[in-house]
């Protein structure tokens, strides 16, 4: 018997639990949206989400790409999770940067599967209990491990709030003080690199500043850095549109105990500027919380390392980025609106947040 997309669908519409993700509640089966697009399988998860699911019988195409893509974009509160037989892992990438989830399946097994099913009278199919064998698909959602797509920055200390060039005293505690910082670094040893220090704070502009430092506050984006080593900018390749961004600093001569959040955005764009740099990640303005000195959150109250040495428990060295999960998200959104000493303006820009990033 030759497999049919609606023989899969009939598997997965079936044993959803085992094969996807427990505790899903199907609402419904080739659901019509407004817009005419048709969705294979729509469920509700724990915690009301949409759960959209495109099921493929053949191998993922560019053009299934664009379709999934369409999805994420066009139902509110969802998540998408694609299903099929091989997925490149090109497009993994690209999945997991915009949120979207997948699984993988063996034909074989899925085609034995159904004429299993369909033995039975289609319409006791709930009653019906075969058992499910843990190869029929890899890495079933609850056994993989999701990166939520939020994401904090580390930013070299500024005292212009991060939206001017550095003092020079601050530019030089950059370069050669406790924590050296390499591009400020660079700026004196390299004569092909323009010096900060020239660069005129009422001309900077998203196009034209020394380093992301200095402006990170003021046209609200950052970037992971470069890797010097291979000469190749970082990527956050688990970083997604839609989720939440914290910028981190850390003043000169403190321990990284004392490192804090000044900034947070919701990530509305992620773009490149060419082929041979890095991405940068920018967010909303009027959405966004900047705190001042008094209201600054201690990094580490929320974020640990896995380590289990102590001594790296709160302790941030290479890397310009590192992923915070949903959970640390929400306790610190919760915290600015729940805690004294923050304005209405940033309550509520901290509510919006909370009740809007996915």
């Amino acid at each position: 018997m030759k497999l049919l997309e609606k023989h899969i669908e009939d598997v997965f519409e079936q044993f959803y639990s085992d094969l996807i993700e427990p505790n899903l509640i199907l609402k419904g089966q080739q659901v019509i949206l407004e817009n005419k697009l048709r969705i294979d399988l729509l469920f509700t998860d724990t915690n009301n989400k949409n759960v959209v699911v495109e099921l493929k019988k053949d191998n993922v195409s560019r053009e299934d790409v664009g379709q999934i893509l369409q999805y994420v974009g066009t139902i509110e509160n969802s998540r998408v999770i694609l299903i099929a037989p091989h997925i490149a892992s090109s497009y993994k990438k690209s999945f997991e940067h915009y949120g979207i989830e997948y699984i993988e399946f063996s034909k074989t097994k899925i085609q034995k599967l159904f004429s299993q099913l369909s033995e039975k009278e289609k319409n006791k199919r709930k009653d019906i209990e075969f058992p499910i064998l843990k190869e029929i698909v890899k890495e079933p959602l609850p056994k993989k491990r999701i990166i939520d797509g939020n994401i904090a920055f580390k930013v070299s200390f500024n005292d212009k709030n991060w939206s001017g060039v550095c003092s020079p005293d601050i530019y030089e505690e950059n370069s050669f003080g406790k924590h050296k910082m390499f591009w400020c670094r660079e700026q004196h040893n390299n004569l092909n690199v323009i010096n900060c220090q020239k660069y005129n704070d009422n001309e900077l502009t998203i196009d034209n500043f020394p380093c992301y430092d200095c402006v990170a506050n003021k046209i609200l984006g950052f970037s992971p850095g470069w890797n010097h080593g291979k000469d190749k900018p970082h990527v956050c390749l688990k970083a997604k549109v839609g989720k939440i961004a914290f910028l981190t600093s850390l003043e000169p001569g403190e321990p990284q105990s004392e490192r804090f959040i000044f900034t947070i955005f919701k990530i509305e764009k992620i773009k490149s500027k060419n082929k041979n740099e890095g991405e940068y990640y920018y967010g909303d303005e009027k959405t966004a919380i900047k705190l001042s000195p008094n209201q600054y959150l201690k990094y580490w109250d929320y974020y640990s390392n896995s380590s289990t040495n102590k001594r790296f428990k709160n302790f941030w060295g290479s890397g310009l980025f590192r992923y915070i999960n949903d959970k640390i998200a929400n306790a610190i959104l919760s915290d600015i609106i729940n805690k004294s000493g923050f304005s209405k303006k940033q309550k509520e820009n901290a509510k919006f947040l909370l009740e809007n990033f996915s």
